[in-house]
């Protein structure tokens, strides 16, 4: 469904419900006041937060995203091809043309997660070898036998009988 602007949409689904601004002021729990809707519908506002946006969706019983949708002068309801052909500007494809993309895309989401994985396993094993070099470097090398004896010279306390 396509609204020329936030205030379209507004205005139809006011229409549609029977609600004043006062109404959807109240439908949304007072998160927004009727005078911004009045502003919103006569072109006052040039901005919205999203908590207003939000603020509306929720009186008029509508997504977020579509609200956002609309406030941006895109259109809602559209099936996935659509919102392809209007994000990537290829209104030229047809239907049969964006299966065939996104078969594609699939396969090529499955290749890029396993070239991902392997390049993760390749960083990880890099890692673990340089670690080992550094280790190698820092760690002295020390001989059992001194080792034992410096276990060996180790004072031990004797608890006494007694």
């Amino acid at each position: 469904m396509y609204y020329s602007d936030l205030a379209d949409l507004i205005r139809q689904k006011m229409s549609e419900k029977n609600f004043s601004t006062y109404d959807i002021a109240r439908r949304s729990g007072n998160k927004i006041n009727a005078n911004t809707i009045t502003r919103i519908l006569n072109g006052n506002i040039n901005e919205a937060k999203l908590s207003t946006l939000a603020a509306i969706a929720e009186a008029l019983e509508m997504s977020v995203e579509d609200v956002v949708r609309v406030s941006q002068g895109k259109s809602i309801g559209q099936n996935i091809y659509e919102q392809l052909a209007e994000h990537f500007n290829a209104d030229d494809l047809d239907v049969t043309e964006w299966q065939f993309l996104m078969a594609n895309m699939n396969d090529m989401i499955h290749a890029f997660r396993e070239g991902k994985k392997q390049f993760e396993q390749q960083i990880h094993e890099r890692f673990q070898q340089q670690q080992s070099k550094v280790a190698a470097t820092i760690t002295p090398a020390v001989d059992r036998a001194e080792v034992q004896k410096m276990i060996d010279e180790v004072p031990v306390k004797v608890k006494k009988a007694g």
